[in-house]
């Protein structure tokens, strides 16, 4: 079993927040990759503290290239150890220069039954809203 929905989407979109109010709403868990990505980027050798060092040593840029293939793991760790949760992404795990990372990536969010892009609101100051009760409970066209 996978992930009931898996959202994905820029820097502070409003993954979080959405996922948090679908997931309530849905009565599943919530799971923010960014919240437990430190544990999966362990099992391959690598850290949030490693990363920064190897920014300094190499610069950024190349530091996020040497990091891609583990965030392409923590995805697909993410994805096996939430079934029935809803999961939010992190920017920065659905972006890749590698194209192995990137196929990979593909390959285990093709298996999720819901991926959802989440585009930042037009209203940044407005934050997450909920539609009245008699908006969000109508039914077709």
């Amino acid at each position: 079993m996978t992930p009931r929905l898996v959202l994905v989407g820029p820097a502070a979109a409003g993954k979080s927040t959405l996922g948090e109010l679908v997931a309530a709403r849905a009565g599943a868990p919530f799971v923010d990759l960014d919240a437990v990505g430190d544990r999966y980027y362990g099992e391959v050798g690598w850290s949030v503290q490693r990363l920064a060092a190897r920014a300094a040593e190499v610069g950024r840029v190349a530091a996020e290239r040497e990091w891609e293939p583990a965030r392409a793991h923590a995805v697909a760790r993410v994805v096996e150890d939430s079934p029935g949760a809803v999961v939010a992404l992190g920017a920065g795990h659905t972006s890749y220069t590698d194209p192995g990372c990137r196929a990979h990536v593909a390959r285990v969010l093709a298996g999720v039954p819901r991926v959802v892009l989440v585009l930042p609101s037009a209203d940044r100051g407005g934050g997450a809203r909920r539609a009245p009760p008699a908006v969000a409970r109508r039914q077709g066209p």
